[in-house]
């Protein structure tokens, strides 16, 4: 008999064991799901899904548009493609032995806008002029009727308006002088056009040459000259001047490095020579002049002034230094602006009392202002690090070679005064599940998580004859974490439970991710919410099972397998608990045992 027991005992154990573990995955099984769980594409375009939460083994996950009708479709990583406008539901399945396991997510697929159009052509440079015998490069800008303009200079058809005087290279934009006079170069895209004018000059029989140093003067990007003269353009330009010229009958202008062309004579007068060039590098640029006649003693050959253009694609920097005395705290925030782009710098001062930033994706030759914001210091301002005068702001234009700079320097004066707090918000909800309530006022708390829990505030929601409501809590900092608790009250709060307090992050304006729901049903358990077929029970706790702890599950689906699992676990444990009873309850005389 003792050895019955035995054995009774082990295979009861056993049998509450085994019953545990069907029911724990039964009722922690957290559900598959796909992210992200709604999105909207134009026609044409991709969206990438993610599956997560699938069990292991079994077949791979497999994707699928529903209903299959041509509004989306979907490959087996997941990528879904718009095919024509209209909403579709993905979704994500998987097979582990007799059970499919499965996801879902909405995908809204919406018409395409319409392609930009080409509304205009610009041809650069504009107007030059060339001896016979030489070339010049020319370039088509595409306008479109929405986004950037395009480099179209190979997509365009040439054409020069006199062959005699100009040929031109009908896919390239590449002309070349034949005879003096004057032509038209057109550039043209299915029906839109755009031209410019180039001057063919006679070949220079040069008697001399003057070979360019280098030098561009200390004041020579002057793009504040645009539209002074009909050389200098939006495209850009480049001002050459050689003196000691006036006995010069004839002269050409060949650049080479970043530059190329050939460029005849501009004017000539008090005793100088110009040339009006396009825009090239000036750092590795190199130019020859080539002349006829006599040139005087000690000529100087210089570009005068040159400009990359408004239209420029190259950029620059400007670095701000920033120093103070020594009753400034090292670790100081110093904040600037500048005038254009809305670009601002935040430069915190060193032990050495200093501090550097720049501002750069700036266009070469623009002037902008650099502004110090930061108020309560008595500030000043030098465009050369020595001479420093009252102010606040400074202008500063960028330069070819290098970073323009800027420096501000603080006695203390009055320290500024703290900023004030970012003005943000959360919104809270609350949800009546089976109509039991009709109206009401419910009471909340909100708390500062990252202050010990300090009470910052109170909100309250009033519901009349419907089943919802809502309210919004500002005054809140932006970025910062608080806790959400109702307090109106036991019994009235089913989800997330009574005095559990949800966490939320304010933020200035406040989406679905910056808000906190409460649920009420009052004398009945927690709902399951029917998404897709699927019930949801709303499970919102940390648990720990057999000491290890769980992460939050929030929504947790309780599908026919959890259902099977924990019915299972529920049987196995009362046999086990009936046989339990069986070997241990005493008995009667007479009773078998």
């Amino acid at each position: 008999m003792l050895k019955l027991k035995k054995i009774l005992l082990i295979l009861t154990i056993t049998l509450v064991f085994t019953g545990m573990m069907f029911l724990i995955p039964g009722v922690l099984y957290a559900a598959p799901s796909v992210s992200p769980a709604s999105a909207t594409i134009e026609v044409g375009a991709t969206q990438q899904f993610t599956a997560s939460g699938f069990p292991v083994g079994g077949s791979g996950i497999n994707w699928q548009s529903l209903p299959i009708t041509g509004i989306a479709t979907i490959d087996s990583s997941g990528l879904a493609t718009g095919v024509s406008p209209g909403t579709v539901t993905i979704r994500a399945y998987k097979t582990v032995g007799a059970s499919t396991h499965e996801a879902f997510a909405s995908l809204t697929v919406i018409p395409a806008g319409p392609p930009p159009t080409l509304v205009s052509i610009d041809v650069t440079p504009v107007n030059p002029s060339i001896n016979i015998g030489a070339t010049q490069q020319f370039t088509a800008t595409g306008n479109y009727s929405s986004g950037p303009t395009q480099d179209i200079t190979n997509s365009v058809a040439w054409s020069s308006s006199d062959t005699l005087i100009a040929t031109i290279v009908v896919n390239s934009g590449l002309a070349t002088g034949v005879s003096d006079g004057s032509v038209t170069i057109t550039a043209t895209l299915d029906t839109i056009s755009g031209n410019t004018g180039l001057t063919v000059n006679p070949a220079v029989n040069p008697t001399g040459q003057i070979v360019w140093d280098g030098n561009k003067g200390t004041d020579s990007l002057r793009c504040d000259l645009l539209d002074t003269s009909s050389e200098r353009t939006e495209s850009g330009w480049i001002h050459w001047i050689i003196t000691q010229g006036s006995d010069v009958t004839d002269a050409e202008l060949v650049l080479g490095g970043s530059g190329s062309g050939t460029y005849g004579i501009n004017a000539q007068h008090g005793g100088s020579i110009h040339f009006f060039t396009p825009y090239f590098d000036v750092t590795s640029l190199t130019a020859v002049m080539n002349y006829s006649g006599t040139l005087g003693d000690n000529p100087q050959f210089n570009i005068s002034d040159y400009c990359p253009g408004t239209g420029t694609t190259e950029t620059g920097c400007i670095e701000v230094i920033k120093t103070t005395d020594d009753k400034v705290a090292p670790g100081t925030p110093f904040v600037f602006s500048i005038s254009l782009g809305g670009q601002t710098i935040t430069i915190t001062t060193d032990g050495t009392y200093s501090g550097s930033g720049k501002f750069c994706d700036l266009t070469i030759g623009q002037e902008y202002t650099i502004t110090e914001t930061t108020t309560g210091y008595t500030t000043t301002v030098s465009l050369d690090g020595t001479d420093y005068s009252s102010g606040t702001s400074g202008a500063v234009p960028v330069p070819v070679e290098g970073d323009g700079k800027i420096w501000f320097h603080n006695d203390p004066g009055t320290p500024p005064p703290p900023p004030p707090p970012s003005p943000g918000s959360i919104i809270i909800n609350k949800i009546f599940i089976d109509g039991k309530i009709s109206s009401g006022t419910f009471e909340f708390a909100i708390y500062d998580a990252e202050a010990d829990g300090n009470l910052v505030t109170t909100a309250s929601i009033t519901i009349t004859d419907s089943s919802s409501g809502s309210t919004q809590v500002t005054g809140l900092t932006i970025n910062q974490t608080y806790w959400v608790e109702e307090t109106s009250g036991p019994g009235t709060n089913i989800v997330p439970g009574p005095g559990v307090r949800l966490s939320v992050v304010a933020a200035e304006n406040p989406t679905a991710d910056n808000t906190v729901t409460f649920v009420n049903d009052p004398g009945t358990p927690p709902p399951k919410v029917k998404v897709l077929g699927i019930e949801k029970a709303v499970v919102e706790e940390e648990v720990e099972v057999l000491g290890i702890e769980e992460e939050v599950i929030e929504e947790l689906p309780y599908t026919g397998f959890n259902f099977i699992f924990s019915l299972a676990g529920i049987l196995l444990i009362m046999a086990g608990g009936i046989l339990a009873a069986t070997i241990f309850l005493p008995r009667k005389k007479g009773e078998i045992s």
